[in-house]
């Protein structure tokens, strides 16, 4: 006879944003990478073309439970003409990625193109931490041009200026 024996599942540690937002201060600080606080709380690194946001949130995960995610992005392009061809780029693009990948946000007929890419703060890890934003900055940086060149827009560095 077979038994299978079900494990009830452990509680999830919840990790305050403060102490992971004191985390990825520190990280910054200590790494010498240049970066801003905004108002809303969130972390501002720029790289070459785009501007990396870091922003800590907890997020529900039921039973009342919380659960603390590190959130990067950085815009790609900014005033992109919607259409099913720049859709269609960024859903077979993604298929490359490893870590993170290409959304998209519309305002009125205009889309920004960002990459993103979240962590869990339950097992932080420096080193995990560090690949984050470097995967989010240089791919970012590296897509700009191909997005504006094929669908049109402004890079996030033109956007900014």
């Amino acid at each position: 006879m077979i038994r299978l024996w079900w494990r009830k599942a452990k509680p999830r540690l919840h990790y305050k944003e403060e102490f992971v937002a004191r985390f990825v201060k520190d990280y910054l600080t200590t790494n010498g990478i240049e970066y801003t606080s905004a108002a809303d709380g969130a972390f501002l690194v720029p790289y070459e073309t785009t501007l990396v946001t870091i922003r800590v949130a907890s997020i529900p995960v039921g039973d009342g439970n919380l659960m603390t995610i590190i959130r990067l992005w950085a815009l790609v392009a900014v005033e992109v003409p919607a259409s099913p061809q720049l859709y269609r780029y960024i859903a077979l693009s993604n298929e490359d990625f490893l870590f993170g990948g290409l959304a998209a946000a519309e305002e009125r007929s205009l889309t920004k193109v960002y990459f993103n890419y979240s962590i869990l703060a339950e097992h932080l890890d420096e080193a995990e931490f560090g690949n984050a934003i470097a995967v989010v900055a240089k791919t970012a940086d590296s897509l700009d041009e191909t997005v504006t060149h094929s669908f049109g827009g402004r890079r996030a560095l033109d956007f900014m200026e």
